[in-house]
């Protein structure tokens, strides 16, 4: 019973965790429609490394609509 109870807790952390990372993954940021304005997603885009720029660019160029 105690072995069971042990399996759980560590799925349940493991879900947890992975939900945390996929929360908090910056390429998994929604753009915003419409516009070029990238304000709200400003926190994630810091976090990009080197795709930033081509990020920044590519809502430029397509104007939000992409």
């Amino acid at each position: 019973m105690a072995l069971k109870i042990l399996i759980k807790r560590i799925l349940i952390t493991a879900a947890i965790l992975w939900g945390v990372y996929i929360i908090r993954d910056p390429y998994r940021a929604t753009l915003p429609s419409g516009t070029t304005d990238l304000s709200s997603i400003q926190t994630k885009l810091d976090r990009l490394p080197e795709d930033r720029k081509l990020l920044v660019d590519y809502v430029r160029r397509s104007h939000g609509n992409g």
